[in-house]
């Protein structure tokens, strides 16, 4: 631990307080109050910024889902972010968190949360953002010849050489794909450039990918949605990959938007009352997926008199790190913890704000409207996190 001096009285009297018991105490304050504890002396601000405190830090809030809005693609000045309990206990993170953009970033986008941060984007402008510290900060411009047509950016985390890295696919005459690995690179990369092809399944990566274990994922449909394939990009190797479906009956599957690893979720109906949901995981947890295959892991059945949750309006979101399904009945306000090991549910009530502070896409009140984030608070600060690498 690095030397931070002592705190001084403003009597005559000095008390010394070792720097190991200050650490101690810090690191079991929630993040919002350290933010206001930084004024309290030089000694106390030099610890709370300091990267290895931010790693310690035990104090940061886990198990909440941030509910996002539904359509990526929706421009806006503003976002409203949420924060829903996960034990059903309602807390200061229920507020909402309203992100203001400046005057001259319209139509702003983002993307998805990872290890507490995400990224917020307009045209050849993206900035990070640290949700719990409220911390912004600007990332290189691409060149405005290369802002020209449609195009989606994606945030990810490569737990190889630990590095973030943002990836801008563009959508013009040529699919190209430009990578910004976030405190190394000064510029953007091109890494891929092809011209459309209606039998090329990359063409199909338009919607929302999801981060695991340091590789993007999107689900995609092809020969006019009869066929789904994966579509995978390892953020080290910077390489796609097309990964088949599970072979057998033709079912439609869907990825969770969360998770400690890949696994696919598709649901069929048993009877009338109740279906199953089942999961099937790959054999690669790290890194590129290679020839290793799907395996079967589990199967939920879900309706009555099983788990009481609406079968044709439910659906699971995620796996939290405790290995527990999390699925979302038609209401919004209600959803399940399924642990899977002991094969037991329980019901939770999602404290979510009232109709009237959520935009119109959550009337719609919809599970697949309905999109949520696991969050964990990460209180790194972004300055130090660039001037590190």
């Amino acid at each position: 631990m690095r030397k931070y001096g002592r705190i001084r009285s403003s009597t005559s009297r000095e008390i010394n307080i070792p720097a190991e018991l200050i650490w101690e105490i810090l690191i079991w304050i929630p993040v919002k109050d350290l933010m206001r504890f930084k004024c309290v002396s030089r000694v106390w601000f030099s610890i709370i910024n300091d990267p290895a405190f931010a790693k310690t830090h035990r104090r940061g809030f886990q198990g909440l889902l941030l509910l996002s809005e539904v359509d990526l693609n929706y421009p806006v000045t503003k976002h409203h972010l949420h924060y829903v309990s996960l034990d059903g206990q309602p807390n200061e993170l229920c507020n909402q968190l309203t992100v203001n953009h400046r005057k001259n970033d319209t139509m702003m986008r983002r993307t998805e949360v990872v290890n507490g941060l995400m990224c917020y984007y307009s045209f050849n402008q993206a900035f990070l953002y640290n949700i719990a510290t409220r911390e912004r900060l600007r990332l290189p411009r691409i060149p405005c010849i290369d802002e020209r047509g449609h195009y989606r950016y994606y945030f990810g985390f490569d737990p190889v050489n630990k590095l973030y890295k943002l990836l801008r696919i563009g959508y013009q005459c040529n699919w190209r794909c430009k990578i910004l690995t976030i405190g190394k690179d000064k510029s953007w990369r091109t890494i891929y450039r092809w011209r459309r092809s209606k039998n090329n399944p990359l063409m199909e990566v338009t919607g929302r990918g999801i981060c695991f274990n340091g590789v993007l994922y999107w689900m995609v449909s092809t020969n006019g949605q009869h066929d789904q394939n994966l579509i995978a990009f390892d953020l080290a190797q910077e390489k796609f990959q097309v990964i088949p479906t599970p072979p057998g009956e033709p079912r439609q599957f869907f990825l969770p938007n969360f998770g400690s690893s890949l696994t696919l979720v598709s649901k069929r109906w048993v009877d009338a009352r109740h279906g199953l949901v089942t999961f099937i995981s790959h054999g690669c947890n790290d890194g590129i997926c290679r020839d290793l295959g799907w395996i079967w892991t589990d199967e939920l059945e879900l309706g009555y008199p099983k788990l009481k949750a609406n079968f044709c309006l439910s659906k699971l979101q995620g796996f939290t790190p405790n290995g527990e399904a999390l699925i979302i009945d038609g209401e919004p306000q209600k959803g399940y913890l399924f642990d899977l090991t002991k094969r037991e549910s329980e019901m939770i009530e999602l404290h979510i704000p009232p109709v009237s502070c959520l935009t119109e896409v959550y009337l719609l009140c919809q599970p697949p409207s309905l999109t949520m984030s696991y969050f964990e608070e990460n209180m790194i600060s972004l300055k130090s996190l660039i001037s590190s690498i």
